[in-house]
């Protein structure tokens, strides 16, 4: 009444003063079994109140003509609330009707029938003739006030119940996938550029210090050293090989004499009393004067022999110096290449032009890469384009719808519509570089489903909490339906310096999710993985 005489204009009226009732209404509600069982609830035109105890059917009244208009609420509990009140309430079998008013000024019955299985309404006249329904009433729940008066999500999804964004929904979906193939390509990409660059010009195995192993290798096998050393080897084995041949000479000489027995080559000397003795005396001493003259002939070639070898010992200590010196340039140069001889260095340069070919190549692969990555870029900031394009006719709409309803308000009730969620302030956070050693990391959860607030948390392992800290960038609660956006999450740290990062979420719905933009500080010499789910760890604490 306070309000009614606070507001007379448009709210208080005599008899005589009423309006003709043009608009859509609903007459009346009937039930045909169950709770309401034969029941009739006549509806006047304009305001009808409910005024019962708990549990008297007030909410079942509204949920009884939402269910007969197929008016169920887009929000699953509220939805499966009214399901499961029809199931006990009405039961199966049992036809809930409405008498309407339609906007044509036709009054209409609308029917359903609960079953297990879905049904639909059915429409007809008041003669009986099939019909259809030109505007539908709306209906709001208890609970579904509460929840949308309490999220602007809700409300945006309210405003989008009476202007058609189907066009840019369907924008919006497209260029939101093609930037999730966009970002998945550039991710591979940036990711093989820096893992090529990071191979090209690592300071030791790099292209330049590869090519400069190469160079200095090259220049000191073309050192003649390494050319006449060898033969330098030859001349040495010559000089072993014959001192060490005539010992064995030597050795085999004495060793052939000693073995030749005269005694077994001929017969014993004759008896002195053979009848020619004195005529073959001399023959019987040929045996004794080969020995002699054998023993001779052992020492003097011994003689010949030992002069040789003296000979050879002569040489090779004229020539040891020659070869020492050699020597050592020769181990000296080895040394400098890194190798244990001339075979291995020259294997190791082919190893190394190998490897130059194949950083060669490298580096014309990062070069086309390079210009992927900008035309990817490019096509980034063409899609971003094109939809922040279908957002702002989005919100154009929306914007035009509220002003629209203020005008139908005489300006009584204030409705405003701004942005909240800003995917563009989420996209700088996602392309912020490395610097100083840290690393910004977008985390995300898994899909969410319906619930109320409860806290999301990321944190640093124990094992990296000595060497590493987090600080947070940003948090977003991500909805995919009905339209894909952003909406800002409050945040704070845990730790001194921060090892976790807690995001509070005052509630979700099926399909959600949580993004979270944090910076990883490391505070020692230890460097940051690449696998960063190695590093860092996630759980919900629910409020």
């Amino acid at each position: 009444m306070k309000q009614a005489l606070l507001d007379y204009e448009v709210r208080v009226r005599f008899t005589w003063n009423l309006h003709p009732v043009s608009h859509p209404h609903i007459k009346s509600l009937t039930v045909d079994q169950g709770f309401f069982g034969g029941a009739t609830f006549n509806f006047h035109a304009e305001l009808n109140c409910f005024v019962g105890g708990q549990g008297t059917g007030k909410s079942t009244v509204i949920e009884l003509q939402r269910y007969c208009f197929d008016d169920i609420s887009p929000i699953a509990e509220i939805a499966q609330d009214t399901m499961s009140k029809i199931s006990k309430l009405v039961r199966d079998g049992g036809t809930v009707t409405v008498h309407y008013l339609d906007v044509d000024g036709e009054e209409k019955i609308v029917q359903r029938e609960v079953q297990p299985w879905e049904t639909q309404s059915e429409v007809m006249t008041l003669d009986g003739n099939s019909s259809a329904l030109l505007t539908k009433p709306v209906f709001f729940s208890q609970g579904e006030l509460v929840r949308i008066a309490g999220s602007p999500i809700a409300q945006l999804d309210l405003i989008d119940r009476y202007i058609n964004v189907d066009s840019c929904n369907s924008a919006e979906k497209q260029a939101c996938e093609a930037l999730t193939v966009n970002a998945s390509k550039l991710q591979q990409w940036i990711a093989r550029e820096q893992e090529l660059e990071e191979s090209i010009g690592a300071s030791d195995t790099g292209l330049k210090a590869t090519i400069a192993k190469c160079q200095v290798l090259e220049k000191h096998l073309k050192e003649s050293i390494l050319k006449d050393f060898p033969k330098l080897e030859a001349e040495k084995r010559f000089l072993d090989e014959m001192s060490e041949g005539l010992t064995s000479i030597q050795e085999a000489v004495a060793e052939s004499v000693n073995a030749i027995d005269v005694d077994e080559y001929l017969p014993p000397p004759l008896a002195s009393d053979s009848l020619n003795f004195k005529t073959l005396e001399s023959a019987s001493r040929i045996a004794a004067s080969l020995k002699v003259e054998m023993q001779k002939i052992g020492t003097a070639f011994k003689k010949v022999l030992d002069s040789k070898a003296k000979e050879i010992a002569d040489l090779a200590k004229l020539w040891k110096p020659i070869f020492d010196k050699a020597k050592g340039q020769h181990q000296k140069v080895l040394e400098t290449v890194g190798a244990e001889s001339v075979r291995k260095a020259e294997a190791s340069l082919r190893s190394l032009s190998q490897r130059v070919d194949t950083l060669r190549a490298q580096e014309k692969e990062l070069t086309t890469l390079k210009t992927r990555i900008r035309q990817g870029q490019d096509q980034r900031k063409q899609l971003r384009d094109r939809l922040r394009a279908a957002r702002r006719t989005r919100f154009g709409q929306r914007k035009a719808k509220v002003a629209e309803w203020q005008e139908l308000f005489q300006n009584k009730v204030t409705i405003d519509i701004e942005v909240c969620g800003d995917l563009d302030k989420l996209d700088q956070e996602r392309r912020a570089a490395k610097s100083g050693g840290s690393v910004v990391a977008i985390i995300e959860s898994e899909k969410l489903s319906s619930y109320g607030k409860f806290c999301w948390a990321v944190s640093l392992r124990p094992d990296f909490q000595r060497d590493f800290a987090l600080s947070a960038r940003g948090a977003y609660l991500f909805r995919a339906t009905p339209q894909v956006s952003f909406a800002d999450l409050r945040f704070h740290g845990i730790g001194n310096p921060f090892v976790t990062i807690v995001s509070e979420v005052p509630g979700s719905r099926d399909d959600d999710k949580i993004v979270l933009v944090v910076t990883l500080y490391p505070r020692s010499s230890k460097p940051i993985l690449h696998d960063l789910t190695v590093m860092l760890d996630t759980r919900v604490d629910c409020l």
